[in-house]
């Protein structure tokens, strides 16, 4: 799911003002919470540097960007049908479906059990 996440954020002009790495761990994020799982613990800030806050703000424009049409699409007046080529592509079995799950970011101060923390 992380990957569909990053393939379809390389879709997205906006994302061009967020650091790749940062990009990744915003996908990561989206596919713990999704996955009802705890989003950002202490050894993925440690390993990435990047506080809960700081992922969790992306994160949310994630979730923004890939609920809706890619807007690649509108700029370059293509047909909508190749600008969605990573949504069919992780839309297939072959890939677990995962362009099918609706994506959560999570919202603010949720908290998650202390056994779920280190997940």
């Amino acid at each position: 799911m992380s990957c569909f996440v990053c393939e379809r954020m390389l879709q997205e002009g906006r994302m061009l003002s967020h650091l790749p790495s940062l990009v990744a761990a915003a996908a990561v994020f989206v596919t713990r919470t999704t996955l009802n799982r705890y989003p950002w613990s202490p050894t993925l800030v440690r390993y990435t540097k990047y506080s809960e806050g700081e992922v969790r703000e992306v994160a949310r424009e994630v979730v923004e960007l890939a609920s809706t049409p890619s807007t690649s699409s509108k700029i370059l007046k293509k047909n909508s049908s190749a600008c969605n080529t990573v949504v069919k592509k992780y839309s297939s079995s072959k890939y677990g479906q995962v362009a099918t799950v609706p994506l959560d970011a999570g919202e603010e101060g949720e908290e998650v059990g202390e056994e779920e923390r280190e997940n």
